[in-house]
């Protein structure tokens, strides 16, 4: 009688055990899917994205008192060969920005005019450094914190500040041109932006990838890679995708080595370093008035190039400069 009431005793205390293990087990579980969901949702909120105009990617961090802010972590117009940058102030309406990062637009030959609005405070170690082209620099008297190398390698820089404000003190102390300023230059990409319009995508009939970004308050097209489905000797860059004018051809963007002659439409203002990388083949590559940037490296694999464009255009000044062969296209 006894052994049965112990085997009893026994097979419930086991019962009871095996239960609490197995509670323990999916407790465990569901704290780790819990951690791995938490530390998602944290790596996406802490994540690089990109700001409403397409021009920059954003960083996001917290302050020493837990407060959460953006800063400005790269020029992505610098791979666009865009000439101009006007600092965006807030991701979104709960964000702000206040600062430019680290090496943020540094090494961009393409850019020649920035502007910094009121509601960034800082400019951080080497946020411009090298990008030599740049003449003037626009900075808010909200800025009270510029790092003595931000603009090193600049030597025709120009710092537009307001009277009295820490810029302007940054600039006699540096010895850098500057000059006064009253009306802060208006951010064409701050106004009509619609923020639903999509950042990037692929147009298949001609096997292009693209970018969708704002320049001069309006949605423009990038391309960001060009894939031949064939071997086309004759290749016609398109002046529209999806009903937007392509303005620019991007870093690395065409790298195909098949095409003879390649023909640019007149909405493109912007060729990146090293556009046509690869492009062993290309011995014609006809170019308009309406080019305003060529990055030096552009056409660095092209060994039998010739340039054909308008007399006095930058894109001749540009095949000059790199002794590359020119010929005029004028009527």
């Amino acid at each position: 009688m006894k052994s049965k009431l112990f085997t009893h005793k026994f097979f419930v205390v086991l019962c009871i055990s095996v239960a609490a293990l197995l509670g323990l087990s999916f407790l465990a579980r569901a704290t780790i899917v819990n951690n791995r969901f938490e530390q998602m949702a944290v790596d996406e909120k802490y994540s690089l994205k990109a700001s409403a105009d397409g021009q920059f990617s954003i960083q996001f961090q917290d302050d020493e008192n837990g407060n959460f802010y953006a800063t400005v972590g790269l020029f992505r117009g610098g791979y666009y060969g865009l000439d101009d940058a006007y600092i965006p102030t807030s991701y979104d309406e709960n964000t702000k920005i206040t600062a430019i990062e680290k090496e943020a637009f540094s090494g961009f030959d393409c850019l020649k005019k920035v502007v910094i609005p009121n509601g960034i405070c800082e400019i951080k170690d080497d946020a411009f450094k090298d990008s030599k082209n740049i003449t003037e620099i626009y900075i808010a008297p909200s800025v009270n914190k510029i790092a003595k190398t931000a603009f090193d390698g600049i030597d025709n820089l120009t710092i537009y500040a307001e009277k009295g404000s820490y810029a302007e003190k940054f600039a006699v102390e540096n010895k850098i041109n500057y000059k006064n300023y009253t009306t802060e230059p208006e951010n064409p990409e701050a106004k009509n932006t619609d923020y639903s319009k999509i950042r990037n995508g692929a147009y298949y009939g001609e096997y292009y990838n693209y970018d969708v970004i704002y320049d001069e308050g309006k949605p423009v097209c990038v391309i960001t890679n060009y894939n031949p489905m064939s071997s086309e000797e004759k290749l016609e860059i398109p002046a529209h995708i999806d009903g937007l004018d392509v303005i620019s051809i991007a870093d690395d963007a065409i790298n195909y080595g098949g095409a003879k002659k390649t023909v640019v439409p007149d909405t493109v203002k912007f060729i990146a370093d090293n556009a046509f990388k690869e492009s062993y083949s290309l011995e014609d590559i006809y170019l308009t008035k309406n080019v305003s940037y060529i990055g030096k490296s552009a056409f660095k694999d092209s060994k039998d190039l010739t340039i054909h464009a308008p007399t006095d255009s930058y894109a001749h000044t540009f095949a000059t400069e790199n002794k590359i062969n020119f010929k005029a296209t004028d009527d």
